[in-house]
């Protein structure tokens, strides 16, 4: 066997080597766009639940103290969106509001981002430090929301 033979024989066999590396590659290649691909809808239906519950009302109350001796309670809706049919549900043993002044002032229709509503709070001597109180309200999708918030001194 010749020199030429040889090294016909050597590019025979790099090429082969060489395509053997390729379809390796490609195969691997495809194996990675399908790990790609699947990771990118985990990210996009991430990015979606995350954009629908940040596109809802969120509603709180909290009680504050205006002087020495009067308090206030405010409920507010610090969500991006608008909250619909907003009211308050009271417990039997409530101390800190009085139920015609919640009657006159809810139920709102609509309350929108940054809105709120104060209750003037009656705090007697004899009171518990703390209340708790229900909010209830329709989201956008007219679906039903409540949220039970702890009023304190």
């Amino acid at each position: 066997m010749g020199a030429p033979e040889i090294i016909s024989l050597v590019a025979i066999l790099v090429a082969v080597v060489s395509l053997w590396i390729s379809y390796v590659n490609s195969k691997n290649q495809k194996a990675l766009s399908l790990y790609e691909l699947e990771w990118l809808r985990i990210q996009i239906a991430g990015a979606q639940t995350e954009y629908s519950a940040g596109r809802k009302a969120s509603l709180s109350a909290r009680m504050y103290q205006i002087g020495k001796t009067d308090w206030r309670i405010k409920l507010f809706n610090r969500g991006p969106s608008d909250a619909f049919n907003v009211r308050v549900e009271l417990n039997d043993d409530n101390e800190f509001l009085r139920k015609n002044e919640v009657d006159r002032k809810l139920p709102l229709n609509k309350m929108e981002k940054g809105q709120s509503v104060e209750f003037i709070a009656i705090v007697p001597l004899a009171t518990h430090a703390k209340e708790e109180i229900t909010i209830v309200w329709l989201d956008s999708e007219n679906t039903e929301k409540r949220t039970t918030v702890t009023l304190t001194l």
